[in-house]
């Protein structure tokens, strides 16, 4: 089973464990962060650029998301769909894998995956791309099995 990791869904929580009215309440009351760490700085050249959406994170701690743009055609590539894996023992950088290059407009796969994942419990992984298709370049909803 995923978990989201996203504003609405922190906010969402965070209302409902303090008991508060609305996602607005939450908001305006929630502690400020002490500390940011950078898990992934996306390149472009080739594992995508402008992640839009929320990650979902699997039972072993990997997360998965998509790029609107970029992947292996450089930065006007089309999108891609990713895995970042935590460090194992001994290291200290988490790693990317690249699951799936989008082909574009007109192209059966599409393109500009804007939203986020979700998975199934065998871990294939749903979403939708903006453009694409085999009919009118409106878009596509895909499988990805990594």
């Amino acid at each position: 089973m995923a978990v989201r990791i996203g504003p609405f869904r922190v906010l969402a929580s965070a209302a409902v464990v303090l008991g508060m009215a609305s996602q607005e309440q939450a908001a305006a009351q929630a502690p400020a962060a002490t500390s940011e760490n950078v898990l992934w700085s996306f390149g472009g050249a080739g594992d995508g650029v402008y992640p839009h959406a929320d990650l979902i994170m699997d039972a072993h701690g990997n997360l998965y998301g998509t790029t609107g743009g970029g992947g292996p055609a450089g930065v006007f590539g089309h999108g891609t769909v990713f895995e970042l894996s935590p460090p194992g023992p001994g290291e200290t950088q988490w790693s990317e894998r690249l699951l799936w290059s989008f082909s574009g407009h007109n192209e059966p796969d599409g393109g500009l995956p804007l939203a986020g994942l979700i998975n199934d419990r065998e871990g294939n992984l749903y979403g939708t791309a903006a453009v694409g298709s085999t009919q009118y370049d409106a878009g596509t909803a895909f499988k990805i099995t990594p």
